[in-house]
């Protein structure tokens, strides 16, 4: 592996790729279930409140995942 300045930009941008990607399978996890809500709610019969909070879970997924 070389050890030039080049090889350092180069490792820069693998990480801020990594990062984004991070970041955006965090969101697409967190925002996933509220397309189903109406759903999850018409078939557990359950009200609205309730369903809502599968969205909790999500967030609470989501901190549990970045604490470490």
């Amino acid at each position: 592996m070389s050890t030039g300045p080049g090889a350092e930009r180069f490792d820069e941008r693998r990480l801020l790729v990594a990062l984004f990607g991070a970041g955006t399978a965090a969101f697409a996890q967190l925002y996933a279930p509220q397309s189903v809500l109406p759903d999850a709610a018409r078939d557990l019969a359950t009200p609205a409140s309730a369903t809502a909070l599968l969205v909790s879970a999500a967030t609470l997924g989501l901190a549990v995942g970045v604490l470490p």
